[in-house]
């Protein structure tokens, strides 16, 4: 269940179907058992991987299209307007007129063109002229306009597959604060940990067919994640007792008279079997995928490097010190996390990824 507010981390391996499960959300695809059941008339927005505008025409005509209700709201009151003005408007037209003035002010339509001035900044393209036609962008150009676009919407759910791919530190932490300001719902995948460990409020997460629901976001996930498997496993060992019974029973009247209930006992030994392997696979079916994760993590921390090296004094260093910090955690190399953040907690002590160093400190100490 996806309710208004909710910001869910959507996770899983790669191929395990978090891509699906988008475009189910989104109508796209119909499923094979259930159903997908909206709320109402919600408005549900979706950004794929291989995001494209799929537009002819400029760059301002395919980022405005979320805007066309209102402009034609605004059309309607420009032409009230100089009906007005010309003295032909009835009592009637100007009570029409106050109350379409009214329903344009409320719905946004003064801040239109600042909405859209922030968002071609905040995806890094406000040095892309609007009237270029949008088939002579570059395709990191199309990903992040069309990125730009699916934010201007402001859906009642949004649905982010992957977003991150074309930004850089800056239009990151725009994306990132944009999220967070987010009234309806948000269902996001990224690769991005530390995106999802500032915007997830749930997780979301897919394995062996189907899907677990936590009520937190991606690291305290985790950490739930580990203690049900080992609770699980734990439950399964003390199952022993009965498995032999079970199998001793088997053995006895499987040809007996007693041979329903001993394929009975049989089915449950299998599903009790299935279950303990389901639970056991979780980390080897992790370990080709998670030696991916590990090399581009490596990958990235040197880059988190390089830019604090660089660029000493950027307004980005805290978070991208905090990003650096949550990598060490992870490869649990506790002394350079605290080393890190320790530093951050101390330098930036008023920026949010300080104070977010605070709570990571006691991970790492």
């Amino acid at each position: 269940q996806l309710g208004r507010g909710d910001r869910v981390a959507l996770v899983g391996d790669n191929g395990v179907g978090k891509s699906t499960l988008l475009r189910l959300l989104a109508g796209l695809e119909h499923p094979t058992e259930g159903a997908v059941h909206r709320i109402g008339s919600a408005r549900v927005a979706y950004l794929p991987q291989a995001a494209r505008l799929e537009d002819s025409g400029t760059l301002r005509q395919a980022l405005e299209r979320p805007f066309e209700p209102l402009r034609r709201m605004e059309r309607d009151l420009r032409r009230m307007e100089t009906s007005i003005a010309q003295g032909d408007a009835s009592e009637a037209d100007l009570h029409r007129y106050d109350e379409q003035l009214h329903r344009f002010q409320q719905a946004g339509g003064y801040e239109m063109d600042a909405r859209l001035r922030a968002a071609l900044v905040g995806v890094g393209l406000e040095s892309v002229p609007l009237d270029r036609e949008t088939d002579r962008l570059s395709g990191g150009e199309e990903a992040r306009a069309a990125l730009a676009r699916v934010l201007l919407e402001a859906p009642d759910v949004l649905l982010l597959d992957e977003p991150t791919n074309h930004l850089d530190f800056e239009a990151l932490d725009w994306l990132e604060e944009t999220l967070l300001q987010l009234s309806g719902a948000l269902v996001l995948v990224s690769h991005d940990r530390h995106l999802l460990d500032h915007v997830s409020s749930k997780t979301w997460e897919i394995a062996f067919e189907e899907i677990t629901v936590y009520g937190t976001g991606y690291t305290r996930s985790r950490e739930e994640r580990e203690i049900y498997r080992t609770q699980r496993l734990e439950a399964f060992d003390q199952q022993q007792e009965t498995i032999e019974k079970y199998r001793d029973f088997i053995r006895r009247h499987k040809a007996g008279q007693k041979v329903r209930q001993a394929k009975d006992r049989e089915k449950k030994l299998e599903r009790i079997e299935q279950a303990r392997k389901r639970i056991e696979g979780v980390e080897v079916e992790l370990k080709p995928v998670q030696a991916v994760f590990d090399e581009w993590k490596r990958k990235a921390a040197t880059a988190f490097r390089d830019f604090l090296e660089k660029f000493p004094t950027s307004r980005h260093v805290p978070d991208n010190m905090a990003r650096l910090g949550s990598i060490h955690l992870e490869f649990q190399e506790f002394a350079k996390a605290a080393e890190i953040l320790n530093t951050l907690a101390k330098n930036h002590p008023k920026s949010k990824a300080g104070q977010q160093a605070f709570f990571n400190l006691g991970r790492a100490q």
